[in-house]
């Protein structure tokens, strides 16, 4: 994932999950976080080959918070809604979660996709080659407080523009805050604004 930054999408903010699947196409079942080599993610060789900036959180720290309920929202600046994610199971190996596209007010829009992953496919989606990345701890005001964490500033393969995450360390995973330059200079922001762990709804109720 990191070797293709020159194309980088603009809902980067979901990178540990949506990135990875673009939401559509999803469907995926238990079986699709099995431990068998069939069920994995095609792995890019010259990614593989490449040195890559030390990841901001490993498979075993993103399995103890996303857990079964966890409902996650993002909002992208100039849209009026927004994405929201839930985690639906999860094991040892791996785990399922529920993608959605949400309104201004927070309601349905369009059909809930679902996709299973591996522990370690989703850390591995934190990798960006080292050549690239400048990575630095750093506290960040957010929508869900004020968090410490990693920021990293990955620039595109032509230099032309860059990806800002904010990685909070409490919150593994997914950037907490993204920033994405484009090379005519337009920068969109995306966020997680809510999250929660619920089991009983798709969303947790607000206060």
């Amino acid at each position: 994932m990191g070797s293709n930054l020159n194309t980088y999408p603009l809902n980067v903010a979901l990178l540990m999950f949506v990135v990875s699947v673009g939401i559509a196409g999803c469907g995926a079942s238990r079986a699709a976080r099995g431990g068998g080599a069939e069920n994995s993610a095609p792995v890019d060789a010259s990614a593989e080959a490449e040195e890559m900036a030390p990841p901001p959180a490993t498979a075993e720290q993103i399995r103890g918070v996303w857990v079964p309920g966890l409902v996650v929202e993002l909002r992208t600046d100039g849209k009026a809604g927004g994405e929201q994610i839930r985690v639906v199971d999860a094991d040892e190996h791996g785990v399922e979660v529920e993608f959605a596209t949400i309104d201004a007010d927070g309601g349905l829009v369009g059909e809930i996709q679902r996709r299973g992953f591996q522990w370690q496919e989703l850390a591995s989606h934190g990798l960006f080659p080292a050549s690239l990345t400048v990575r630095e701890r750093s506290m960040r005001d957010t929508p869900l407080g004020t968090l410490e964490g990693w920021t990293y500033r990955v620039s595109s393969a032509t230099g032309e523009g860059e990806t800002e995450l904010f990685f909070a360390d409490s919150m593994p995973g997914m950037p907490v805050l993204t920033r994405v330059r484009q090379p005519g200079g337009e920068v969109v922001e995306t966020a997680q604004v809510y999250r929660c762990v619920e089991q009983a709804a798709w969303s947790c109720a607000r206060e």
